[in-house]
């Protein structure tokens, strides 16, 4: 009885799974796309399943290192980095770079 629903599903799934492959091709290198598409025609279920368990992971670390940016080391309104100009043992001064001390 839902049987056809099913297979519309599966067909809606790897419709995507192919548009996604070739909307994402920038990303990836033209050898890897050709693979992805050979494992998708070839597999329809299997290969539709892989493809997204497999990117939805890889994208996933992707936008972590994305959301994380590096601002290197703490610096003062000048841009000279904490810490370059001062000896060991010694304290920062603010007023020193403000004021030419």
């Amino acid at each position: 009885m839902f049987g056809w629903l099913l297979g519309a599903l599966i067909v809606v799934a790897w419709i995507a799974a192919l548009v996604d492959i070739f909307r994402r091709r920038h990303a990836r290198s033209l050898g890897s796309s050709a693979v992805w598409v050979l494992v998708v025609l070839i597999f329809p279920i299997a290969g539709t399943l892989a493809y997204f368990l497999i990117t939805s992971v890889r994208s996933g670390f992707a936008e972590l290192d994305e959301e994380i940016p590096d601002v290197g080391p703490p610096r003062d309104p000048h841009g000279t980095p904490f810490g370059d100009d001062l000896s060991p043992g010694s304290t920062p001064d603010p007023d020193a770079t403000r004021f030419g001390r």
